[in-house]
């Protein structure tokens, strides 16, 4: 290690413990999953835990990188939370989905209100969520959808109370 990664906090600990996932890894990480998923190893949205080695290694390995099994999870963790935001906005009433883009699609007057609101959903207004349909087959059936919404299996927030709370 040189001296400019150590003045920049690039230290080995620090790689391992918050890597970067370039949206190649994310693609490869995507497709893993869903393999996991059609082996009936994802349930409810959860990969069963004695199969995340095995899918890290693989990982590490089609990627040329050095992630962790709790780097892994963490960003799984990530990656659903980004889905229910896409899956709740994309879902709202007088919204929709661009196929092509993947991305939630409103007038210009709702998204600024809804940033206005809850700043941190800007980032769903033009960032693609490339693995959409796969986290859509993982665990779309844990979503649901409007103010009073709750899963029939969790309880997951839906967007307005993320946007109010």
């Amino acid at each position: 290690m040189d001296d400019l990664d150590v003045k920049l906090g690039n230290s080995n600990k620090n790689i391992l413990r918050t890597p970067r996932w370039p949206d190649q890894h994310n693609e490869v990480f995507g497709e893993l999953l869903f393999e996991q998923y059609l082996c009936g190893n994802i349930n409810d949205g959860i990969l069963r835990r004695d199969m995340w080695k095995d899918l890290v290694g693989i990982l590490n390995r089609r990627v040329e990188g050095n992630y962790t099994e709790n780097s892994a999870q963490i960003r799984f963790k990530n990656m659903k939370a980004d889905f229910r935001a896409v899956f709740q906005l994309a879902n709202r009433s007088g919204w929709g989905w661009d196929e092509n883009l993947h991305l939630p699609i409103a007038s210009d007057e709702i998204w600024d209100e809804i940033i206005q609101e809850n700043p941190k959903l800007a980032k769903y207004r033009r960032n693609q969520f490339h693995q959409y349909e796969i986290f859509e087959k993982i665990c779309g059936d844990n979503n649901a959808v409007g103010t009073f919404a709750r899963s029939s299996r969790r309880t997951n927030k839906s967007i307005e109370e993320v946007v109010t709370g």
